[in-house]
């Protein structure tokens, strides 16, 4: 479990990162599928790497929280979950953070997706949705590299 506390070291707003996807009703993931998108704001950041950690406040779904990726460099914009982690409760109310650390420390970046939910094995994914996260992230990436 990380025991995350906000970075004092990092200004808010230098961190210029946001989870695009997965995040609120329209970009869930599907249990126990390879093909679940982290999609995030890759535009100019302070945090040059950071941790993507899964959470549910319920913890009959998760118990404490899960890291998922570590040292995730904050320019790629999005990353997949193997299958391998893809095997979570179908459940609402589950949350991406991005946490780093400073001195030994964990830290919250200060970003966190909205809720999403995992759903059955077998449903379809949000494709539609995805392709418009996927296409904002990469298009802020492009302005910010201006």
């Amino acid at each position: 479990m990380v025991d995350a506390q906000a970075d004092p070291g990092i200004p808010p707003e230098d961190i210029v990162l946001q989870v695009f996807a997965p995040g609120g009703p329209d970009l869930w993931w599907v249990a126990n599928s390879s093909y679940n998108e982290i999609v995030w704001d890759c535009g100019t950041s302070q945090v040059p790497s950071f941790s993507i950690v899964l959470q549910n406040d319920d913890e009959s779904v998760l118990a404490g929280q899960l890291t998922l990726f570590a040292n995730v460099s904050s320019s790629v914009c999005s990353i997949t979950l193997p299958s391998t982690l893809a095997n979570l409760p179908v459940a609402p109310d589950y949350t991406i953070l991005l946490t780093g650390r400073l001195d030994g420390d964990a830290f919250l970046i200060g970003v966190r997706s909205d809720p999403f939910e995992v759903k059955p094995a077998g449903q379809p994914l949000p494709t539609q949705a995805l392709s418009s996260a996927l296409i904002s992230a990469t298009s802020t990436a492009t302005i910010s590299s201006d």
